[in-house]
């Protein structure tokens, strides 16, 4: 099988993974008013006083993005102050990802916000306000009592099913949705309180945030949730003090129509709650397709069932995801194993605006030169191919940092699309137990610590940092009880490999600071105009030695020159030389 893959229009066509949305109609300017919410845009940005505006469309909504831009901009009052005037700029379509923020393209005109249109992720972004102009999928009103009746029924044949075979305890219900649900949710969980005997939670999303991550124009009582989820715990007093954890305390709010406080449950703004989060919770409904963001919650989720529907679907019938999530946790448990016996890493730059990026890069970077003494090479190729990727044949695996919705490639949505990928393309956090898995444990010769992979997932990248943060205490800690370990002793061991049955000696290469010193070192000419090589083991000269063709038997310096000779002439129909041979066989 070719490793290319598809033909090179076919890639350049493909839009099967972006999330459904209505079919482009004529739409009136009443009606592109409702739908892309130009009111509240107009609001939005007076009342902040943004005056640099980018507005981001996805392609599918580029044939109407002029309409947008004119009904808005109308919608803004004009000023002969220049300070004061409301500039607007058309952004197209980001080189990574739809659902993601272009920052760099906002930079290009110095905007102080983004409107973004079409799905998105909802991360947090580094240095940019942002209004989020959610799609809103198809839904009629009729449908919300049987989607909601069909969630609940699905739920309780299963937990029937689960107390019969053990204790359970009361069980705490967690909505989640699509994106393109946003504007029909509420309806759905209504109904839901309704017919449900158990306490149920919204997860709600918020379309405006500030460069912070906080959400801008937003009550006073609304906060970002705190790691310690409980305000007499929290290490802040109030929101305004932020030198402990970096975020306000958590947010409570009765979202289940009790007034006993024991059923007052955690109201996430976060578009994500993070498994800790819901380790509470006994099941989680999802309402939306089969798309990225269903395997994220998935995965990230994979100790608590979920019980996805498609309100596109006809008829409505609710789907457990237990088996879909044991198939993705070996899926991902194999790609592990194959970047175990990788020496050549190449972290694939996937998002630049995505808070906290540019941290994670180094530190996986650092992760695997400093600590595992292998190579890496930080590659940035727009939008993620198996066509681009498959020219740097020297890469024996892929780390890819980006938002958590495209991290894990197409798992769940398209299984033929990512077998086309040669190397296993990994996140950080996969990376992380891939390299550790291979240290035995109680191991004196190395002051690095054996982690065997639980099933846990993590995507988010504060959550990650900070795990690693903990990781690099500990093992300083160890390293100063034990004493210093000499790193030419570190992971010398051969490695037995899952994928070929044999143990394995891994390739290291020595990423001191002395090779850092020695590249950026300033070279003295010698006066001869001639070349000059640079250092040993560099990313140009291994290209020059493994990736140039010298010929068969180059035999240098042992023939001597050829004579010069005169060469044919006319034109490839019929040359000279032969227009004389056909004449004398005339």
């Amino acid at each position: 099988m070719s490793l290319i893959g598809p033909s090179g229009e076919a890639a350049i066509h493909d839009n099967s993974l972006e999330l459904p949305v209505e079919p482009m109609r004529q739409y009136s300017d009443e009606e592109l008013i409702s739908t892309y919410q130009i009111m509240e845009t107009a609001n939005w940005i007076q009342f902040n006083q943004y005056h640099i505006i980018g507005l981001q469309f996805p392609d599918f909504l580029l044939p109407i993005s002029v309409r947008i831009f004119k009904l808005l901009r109308s919608r803004l009052p004009a000023s002969e102050d220049a300070e004061k005037t409301f500039e607007l700029y058309l952004m197209a379509d980001t080189t990574y990802g739809s659902c993601c923020v272009d920052c760099l393209a906002a930079q290009h005109v110095a905007a102080e916000a983004i409107v973004h249109y079409g799905p998105a992720c909802l991360t947090t972004i580094a240095h940019l306000a942002v209004y989020y102009v959610l799609p809103r999928l198809p839904l009629q009103d009729s449908s919300i009592p049987l989607i909601a009746k069909e969630l609940y029924s699905s739920f309780e044949a299963w937990f029937e099913a689960e107390s019969r075979s053990k204790d359970c305890d009361p069980p705490q219900l967690l909505l989640m949705y699509d994106v393109g649900y946003h504007w029909k949710v509420d309806q759905i969980f209504d109904f839901l309180k309704k017919i449900s005997h158990f306490p149920i939670t919204l997860n709600s999303i918020s379309t405006q945030y500030s460069s912070s991550g906080h959400n801008t124009k937003r009550p006073e009582s609304e906060q970002k949730q705190c790691s310690t989820q409980s305000s007499s715990n929290c290490c802040q007093t109030s929101a305004k003090e932020l030198s402990s954890c970096g975020v306000a305390p958590v947010q409570l709010e009765l979202l289940n129509g009790s007034s006993n406080e024991a059923d007052v449950n955690v109201h996430h703004v976060d578009p994500q709650p993070p498994s800790t989060a819901t380790a509470s919770y006994s099941a989680i409904f999802y309402i939306g397709p089969n798309s990225r963001r269903l395997t994220h919650v998935i995965l990230t989720h994979s100790s608590i069932p979920v019980f996805a529907l498609d309100p596109s679907s006809s008829p409505f019938t609710c789907e457990s995801q237990l088996m879909l999530t044991k198939k993705l946790l070996m899926k991902r448990y194999a790609t592990i194993q194959r970047a175990r016996d990788a020496d050549v890493f190449g972290i694939l730059v996937g998002t630049l605006g995505v808070q906290h990026d540019l941290r994670l890069i180094h530190r996986t970077k650092n992760l695997i030169e400093r600590k595992f003494k292998k190579k890496s090479y930080v590659v940035s190729v727009g939008k993620l191919k198996p066509e681009k990727l498959i020219n740097f044949f020297e890469i024996e695996c892929w780390v890819l940092i980006a938002c958590p919705e495209h991290s894990l490639l197409d798992e769940g949505v398209s299984v033929e699309r990512s077998k086309q990928y040669n190397v296993p393309v990994i996140t950080p956090w996969e990376l992380d137990f891939a390299l550790r898995s291979c240290i035995e444990q109680d191991d004196s010769n190395t002051s690095l610590t054996h982690k065997a992979w639980d099933g846990q997932y993590v995507l988010d990248f504060d959550r990650l940092l900070s795990i690693w943060d903990a990781d690099s205490r500990a093992e300083e800690e160890a390293q100063a009880t034990n004493g210093r370990v000499d790193p030419e002793n570190e992971v010398d061991a051969p490695v037995f490999s899952m994928i070929t049955g044999q143990y394995k000696y891994r390739k290291t290469w020595n990423h001191s600071a002395t090779l850092v010193d020695e590249s950026r070192a300033v070279l003295v000419r010698d006066g001869k105009q001639e070349l000059i090589k640079l250092v040993n083991g560099a990313a140009s000269d291994y290209a020059t030695r493994a990736r140039t063709y010298n010929g068969l038997q180059p035999r240098l310096g042992l023939d001597p020159p050829s004579q010069m000779e005169k060469g044919r002439f006319g034109i490839a129909q019929t040359y000279g030389d032969e227009r004389v041979e056909e004449d004398i066989k005339t």
